[in-house]
C-alpha cells in the first residue's frame, strides 16, 4: 500500500499538554509545528515523565520539562500519524528528504489491518498502526514427519527508519496448519543492509541469502526439536504465561483455549509422579530435567499464544517471542548440564500425527 502523505519535521517547535485517561493514567499530547498532533500511550516513555506528578505544580513542571526536551526534535508523520521521532537532544544520523522519498518508494509502509494480530517488524518509536516495513518475500518449506502439520512458510521483512543508515532484514516463520507465527531475532540469519550505492540490489541479495539460511538452519532445527524434550523449567515458564493471560482475558473462546493449554503444559500435573516437589521449586534443577512435551510442542504452544491470544500485563508478546527464539536458537552450553538418564513418559500430545490438530 502506498501512503498518501508523509512529512519529516526537523528542529520542530512542540507544544505539550497532559491528557487524563478514563483509567486515571496520564498521556502526553503534542502538537508539532502547529500542524500535526499525537497522543502518546500512558505506558510510553514520553508519557511516563508526566505520570509521576502528584500535584498541579508538579504536573506543570513535568509538562514544561518534557516540552523543552521535545522542542527542536525531529518527527516523521505518515498519513497524519506519528511513526518515528527523536527529541531535541538527538544529534545522530538522519536521512535527507530525497533519501526518504526513495525508501518510501522501494520499501514503503505496512498498515495493521483490522482483525490481524501482529506486524512482524517494529523498528520505530511509536505504537502506531503504521510500520516502515514490507514483507519482501514468502517461501514454503516442509518438516519431515509431520505430514500436513509440517508445512511452514518463511517470510523476509525489510524495515527502515529516517534515523537509521541501514535497512534491517528479519525473518518470520509461520506454521501453515494453524497460522502460528514467530518473528526471528537471530543474528545468524537477520541482517543489516547499509544504504550505500545500489542498495536496492543488495536487498535482493540479502533476501536470497536469508531465505537460504532459514531453509537450512531453521528447518533442520525444527526437525530436531520434535525428538528433544523441553525442560521442566521451560514448561513452568510457559505455564506462567498461559495463566497470566487466562487471568486477564474476558473472551470466552480465548479463555477456553488457554484453559486447555494449561492442562496440556503444566509440569506439576504431568510430572509429580516422577519428580520430587523440590524440582518444581528450584529453577536450577528444573532447567536440567526433561519434561513430558517435546521442544517442538512447547515452541508451537508459545507461537500459538503469541498469534491467537491477547497479551497481559505480565505476559507480553515480546516475552513470548524471546522464549520462542531461545528455544529455536538455544545456547549450546545449556545442554551440558541436562540430566538425560531420568526421562518421564512423553505425553500422547507429542505424537507428531496428533499434536496440535485439535487446538490450532
Amino acid at each position: 500500500m502506498k501512503p498518501q502523505t508523509y512529512s519529516m519535521f526537523r528542529n520542530a517547535p512542540v507544544v505539550v499538554s497532559p491528557v487524563v485517561q478514563l483509567s486515571g493514567s496520564v498521556s502526553a499530547h503534542i502538537v508539532v509545528d502547529d500542524q500535526y498532533e499525537h497522543t502518546f500511550k500512558p505506558n510510553s516513555r514520553v508519557s511516563e515523565s508526566l505520570s509521576l506528578a502528584r500535584s498541579p505544580n508538579e504536573m506543570n513542571l513535568a509538562v514544561s520539562q518534557l516540552q523543552d526536551r521535545l522542542t527542536g526534535g525531529h518527527f516523521f508523520f505518515v498519513n497524519d500519524t506519528l511513526v518515528d521521532h527523536r527529541d531535541g537532544h538527538y544529534d545522530g544520523f538522519q536521512h535527507t528528504d530525497k533519501s526518504i522519498d526513495k525508501l518510501m518508494e522501494v520499501i514503503g509502509i505496512e498498515e495493521k489491518v483490522s482483525g490481524l494480530r501482529r506486524s512482524g517488524m517494529r523498528l520505530n518509536t511509536t505504537s502506531s498502526p503504521i510500520s516502515l516495513s514490507t514483507k519482501w518475500s514468502i517461501e514454503g518449506f516442509q518438516i519431515d514427519g509431520y505430514l500436513q502439520g509440517g508445512a511452514f512458510s518463511s517470510g523476509i521483512n525489510f524495515g527502515w527508519s529516517p534515523f537509521m543508515n541501514y535497512v534491517k532484514g528479519i525473518f518470520e516463520i509461520t506454521r501453515l496448519i494453524c497460522t502460528n507465527g514467530m518473528v526471528g531475532t537471530s543474528d545468524l540469519i537477520n541482517s543489516k543492509i547499509p544504504l550505500l550505492n545500489r542498495w536496492e540490489e543488495h536487498l535482493q541479495i540479502a533476501n536470497k541469502q536469508m531465505q537460504n539460511m532459514v531453509q537450512s538452519k531453521v528447518s533442520t532445527r525444527l526437525g530436531e526439536m520434535a525428538h528433544n524434550r523441553a525442560t521442566v523449567n521451560e514448561l513452568q515458564l510457559v505455564t506462567k504465561h498461559v495463566r497470566e493471560r487466562l487471568n486477564e482475558t474476558t473472551d470466552v473462546t480465548e479463555s477456553q483455549q488457554l484453559s486447555g493449554l494449561v492442562r496440556v503444559i503444566d509440569p506439576v500435573v504431568h510430572l509429580s509422579q516422577y519428580y520430587q516437589p523440590s524440582v518444581f521449586a528450584d529453577s536450577n534443577v528444573s532447567a536440567r530435567l526433561p519434561g513430558h512435551l517435546s521442544e517442538f510442542d512447547l515452541w508451537n504452544i508459545i507461537t500459538e499464544m503469541y498469534t491467537h491470544t491477547t497479551q497481559s500485563d505480565n505476559s507480553s508478546d515480546g516475552g513470548l517471542q524471546r522464549l520462542a527464539n531461545k528455544m529455536l536458537f538455544p545456547n549450546p552450553d545449556l545442554n551440558k548440564g541436562r540430566i538425560i538418564d531420568v526421562v518421564p513418559i512423553s505425553s500422547s500430545f507429542s505424537d507428531p500425527d496428533r499434536a496440535f490438530f485439535g487446538i490450532c
